[in-house]
């Protein structure tokens, strides 16, 4: 076993008496800079601090890991309208195309000086320009919406010109670009809020995810009542990490998905009324459960098969 790479080996059950595991290294994912829900629901599309690329198929436990152009320094990563897989950092927006074991860069677009880009969406993208929120159309550039003077200290998109916004201040709100208006707002999260995501779905209702510093997760409605053409911000579900930072959030149509400080990607479902339920979890780790490991050298590597098994 001398010098060997175990990538997301599974020993589990394995007689491993007297093994040498002198070399041998048994990887762990890096710090998640950036993810997205692939299209279709296939599953994940994640880039880390090391510059790696990982695709984590839901139909699989297995990642598939690419060489990443550049230094691993992505802002947000994104699936394009014609299905490219594109990602964003401060400087210029890079889209991708997956071969073998790497990524390739086929085109980047510099972004404007002084723009710090937050989300893009299918047709428009939200960005933050000395202290300003604007909504620009992808196509033309034009904007939407502006909202100056903003304290929001996190925003993504929702349904068009509408934005969630998130701030210690007000909590959570609905606010409309097009029109400078909030159409809703709710105390939600606390002032360690450090990731929040939203998602549209085609019955009409939204769902939004807040993750904080301490590892707790928070998910609300957010529901359009036509009748009075109102909105409302409902809390739906509570979660709590073993503890790791919420550094990145994103929803789909199948649930809600976690990025943790630890490189973990945790995803969740809601269930009424028990709220959110965790499920798979993605994650570069050995396992080896249930292995013989009476003899195995050098002793930090028993010492890694041991925590392993727990």
């Amino acid at each position: 076993m001398r010098y060997a790479h175990l990538d997301n080996a599974d020993l589990s059950g394995c007689d491993l008496r007297h093994c040498d595991f002198t070399g041998v290294q048994f990887e762990k994912t890096g710090q998640l800079r950036a993810f997205t829900v692939l299209p279709g629901g296939d599953g994940l599309l994640a880039f880390y601090q090391d510059g790696t690329v990982r695709r984590w198929p839901f139909s699989d436990e297995s990642a598939q890991t690419f060489a990443q152009p550049g230094s691993g320094k992505a802002h947000r990563v994104f699936t394009e309208q014609g299905g490219r897989e594109a990602i964003l950092d401060t400087e210029r927006l890079q889209f991708l195309r997956r071969e073998r074991n790497k990524v390739t860069g086929i085109g980047y677009t510099p972004l404007p000086p002084g723009v710090m880009p937050l989300e893009i969406g299918r047709q428009t993208a939200l960005v933050r320009r000395q202290g300003a929120l604007l909504l620009l159309r992808l196509a033309d550039g034009e904007c939407l919406g502006k909202l100056e003077n903003s304290h929001a200290e996190l925003a993504c998109l929702l349904w068009e010109t509408m934005v969630l916004l998130w701030s210690s201040q007000r909590g959570l709100e609905l606010y409309d670009m097009a029109k400078a208006e909030t159409l809703c707002q709710a105390d939600v999260g606390s002032g360690s809020i450090s990731a929040l995501a939203a998602h549209a779905f085609s019955s009409g209702e939204g769902v939004a995810v807040l993750g904080s510093a301490e590892g707790e997760i928070i998910s609300c409605r957010v529901i359009h009542h036509s009748a009075g053409d109102s909105y409302q911000i409902e809390h739906s579900g509570y979660a709590f990490t073993e503890g790791a930072a919420v550094t990145q959030a994103a929803a789909d149509d199948g649930g809600l998905y976690i990025g943790l400080s630890s490189g973990k990607i945790i995803s969740y479902r809601h269930a009424v009324p028990d709220g959110l339920i965790a499920g798979k979890v993605f994650h570069l780790e050995i396992k080896c459960s249930g292995a013989r490991l009476d003899g195995v050298v050098p002793p930090e590597q028993r010492l890694a098969l041991l925590h392993a098994q727990t």
